[in-house]
């Protein structure tokens, strides 16, 4: 199994301001996977069964999945080389929570087809109401990403004017966000086993 700590902490010496984008993130993610573990093949935007995975790690002994989320609140970050980039205010906490969720959900239906060893799923967002507890009257609640056990083997229901596809979860997940970098970045890091 993979150490995704020294993957994030080589991660952040070489982006450690956030990013302009989730592609951004995936991209930067897939180089610092690289420089840990040379030995496996990376595929972005691996398609199976329907499915689109954003970044799957393979080598002869494992086939990892990766799924990312980047949510942001408008802010100006300095990047790389001194490059300042305006975010956007993304707003639809809800879609991304619920966004979220799907991909666990599809990571683990790869998993129990044995198309995957096992999965993260990576949240990074500099928007700390994302992680904050909902109401129970807003209509994601079933989709909460604050930290805390969220149970497995339930339906994950949206009761807004938007109703989606019911999302069925087969485990039970701790969810523990942290901080990314001292520019109020935080990611929640979830494997998917």
């Amino acid at each position: 199994m993979i150490d995704l700590n020294k993957i994030l902490d080589s991660l952040k010496r070489t982006n450690p301001n956030g990013f302009v984008n989730e592609t951004h993130f995936q991209i930067e993610f897939g180089y610092a996977f690289r420089r840990n573990y040379s030995d496996y093949e990376l595929t972005f935007e691996w398609a199976k069964d329907n499915k689109r995975i954003d970044l799957i790690a393979k080598n002869n002994e494992e086939t990892i999945g990766f799924e990312f989320k980047y949510f942001t609140k408008e802010a100006v970050v300095k990047l790389n080389f001194g490059l300042k980039v305006q975010l956007k205010n993304q707003l639809a906490r809800d879609l991304h929570r619920i966004g979220f969720w799907k991909d666990v959900s599809k990571l683990e239906g790869l998993k129990s087809k044995n198309l995957i060893k096992y999965g993260y799923c990576l949240f990074l967002t500099n928007d700390e109401k994302v992680f904050s507890p909902i109401k129970p009257s807003n209509n994601d609640i079933d989709y909460d990403v604050s930290d805390g056990i969220k149970p497995g083997k339930c339906n994950l229901v949206y009761r807004g004017k938007h109703p989606h596809n019911v999302i069925l979860m087969k485990n039970n997940y701790a969810l523990k966000h942290k901080q990314y970098n001292s520019n109020g970045f935080y990611l929640l890091d979830l494997l998917i086993n």
